[in-house]
């Protein structure tokens, strides 16, 4: 017989070692968060996956506590708005979207639904959300155009050809805590847009060799992946 003090012990004991997730995780409901993809799943695998990721590490998991409704547009941009529409009619408690054609199309399809945008351009300049630092309305997210950027891609272009950009599957992965504070009762509007801090720099050295261009050391020095 185990008495009550150590009963005590072992149970705390035992709530030490169950993973962090596994605490970590709301419960008492399945939440609906409603993706819409203007492209392909298979063109976009690594970037949702990194959703899915984020969404675990934050205590969220398919089939257990969340249900993810994919609507893909298969790069037929004008079938966006239809598949908004969809995802505003099945009642998701969050919408995952992605590019500026996606965040317009579920800004015009809901305005009570909250929008996570993973990844777009300039949402300002797009009439997407008032500001970066006070979005308003149901939308916020995170953003990868800003000058800095631009800049960048200039200064590289001058020692070579090659590409630089955001490292979009991280964008997809922070793009979870946003979904994971408004399902925890934040509104969109309370959550200031993200700029991208991750960026690659890839290199195409079988590229720039059928091209005849000599990249310089430099450049494959900075670069985070070379492509041989």
């Amino acid at each position: 017989m185990i008495r009550r003090r150590e009963f005590i012990t072992l149970l705390g004991g035992a709530a030490v070692a169950w993973p962090l997730s596994a605490r970590a995780q709301p419960s008492g409901k399945t939440y609906r968060i409603g993706f819409l993809g203007p492209t392909s799943y298979a063109e976009r695998k690594r970037d949702v996956d990194a959703l899915r990721t984020g969404l675990r590490q934050l205590g969220y998991e398919e089939g257990r506590n969340i249900v993810i409704h994919y609507r893909w547009a298969e790069g037929r941009y004008d079938r966006l708005a239809e598949f908004a529409a969809e995802l505003v009619k099945l009642n998701m408690d969050v919408i995952v979207t992605v590019s500026t054609p996606g965040a317009l199309a579920a800004k015009q399809a809901t305005s009570t639904i909250p929008i996570v945008m993973a990844a777009v351009g300039d949402p300002v300049a797009a009439g997407i959300v008032a500001s970066l630092a006070r979005p308003s309305g149901n939308l916020t997210g995170l953003t990868f155009f800003f000058a800095e950027i631009c800049a960048k891609r200039v200064e590289l272009i001058k020692e070579a050809m090659l590409e630089y950009g955001v490292d979009l599957a991280d964008l997809y992965s922070r793009s979870a805590a946003f979904v994971d504070k408004i399902l925890k009762g934040t509104p969109p509007a309370d959550l200031p847009i993200e700029r991208a801090v991750k960026f690659e720099l890839i290199v195409n050295l079988k590229t720039a060799k059928a091209l005849g261009i000599e990249l310089p050391t430099s450049i494959l020095l900075r670069a985070n992946e070379v492509l041989e």
